[in-house]
């Protein structure tokens, strides 16, 4: 890394570790309450036989094959396939249209005009930002899960394999939908359409995900949604063996989306 690309990360972070922090309080934090409303949720009667009742491709949608039968599987489907994936979503979005399409904006246009940074220079080192952001992120909740559960059941040890795959998975589901994010912030020179965009397009692909899950009918929508290659609740029932397929097609996916928003921003009109 060149001294100029250190000394762009080194302003980017500084100005996205708070953003980062901030989340990443607030998902453990939530882990953390949820894991304490547990047992009175567990022993709620009628509960099992509540989620017997209802269809398997709801129960597939709503994230709760892996049931409430221990407090692994209950955090797969209350947190890392819901609320997990909502904090993921706005932080995605926000943080890259902010790195990104921000910037220049805000008098960075500088530095492509009167010093030896350039634009291609400018994007990876912001995309740098919001990766090693993610990755905290993801860090902190897989390092968080097994501590929650040593709390809250001590008799709970998830395997490193499937706490692994969860946050390995999840990482490069949100590494491709950032390149996505990305290519909206380098197409559109103006912030607030680059974020509707991009927000409207995720939307879609997580709405993609959930009516792909009602009815064998419609799991071609799934297929079409890269919400579609993260389950956690089946890495839980069902194991991480067949989580690599996923984790190479979001990681091949991703790469082509980052190279794909670097050639657009190297083109994109600057704004002085």
């Amino acid at each position: 890394m060149t001294k100029e690309m250190q000394v762009l990360v080194g302003m980017g972070w500084r100005a996205f570790r708070p953003t980062v922090a901030v989340y990443v309080l607030g998902s453990v934090g939530y882990m953390f309450l949820l894991l304490w409303l547990y047992p009175s949720i567990v022993h709620a009667p009628g509960l099992e036989s509540v989620l017997a009742t209802l269809p398997k491709s709801l129960t597939a949608t709503l994230g709760l094959t892996a049931g409430f039968a221990n407090p692994l599987a209950y955090l797969a489907s209350e947190y890392y396939g819901t609320i997990d994936l909502w904090a993921l979503m706005i932080f995605t979005v926000v943080g890259v249209v902010r790195l990104l399409a921000q910037g220049p904006d805000r008098g960075f246009a500088w530095a492509w005009l009167a010093g030896p940074v350039s634009r291609a220079q400018w994007i990876m080192s912001q995309g740098f930002v919001f990766i090693l952001g993610l990755f905290v992120f993801t860090l902190v909740g897989m390092l968080s899960t097994p501590v929650a559960l040593a709390i809250w059941d001590r008799g709970q040890h998830p395997t490193p394999e499937i706490l692994v795959a969860l946050n390995l998975l999840s990482f490069l589901l949100f590494f491709a939908l950032a390149g996505m994010t990305a290519v909206c912030a380098s197409a559109f020179r103006d912030d607030d359409r680059a974020l509707n965009t991009a927000g409207a397009i995720m939307a879609l692909e997580y709405l993609l995900s959930l009516v792909g899950g009602l009815t064998p009918h419609l799991v071609w929508l799934r297929r079409l949604s890269l919400f579609g290659w993260y389950r956690p609740a089946d890495i839980v029932a069902h194991g991480w063996h067949r989580v690599w397929p996923g984790a190479l097609g979001l990681f091949f996916i991703g790469t082509l989306l980052w190279i794909a928003a670097i050639w657009l921003f190297r083109r994109r009109d600057l704004s002085l």
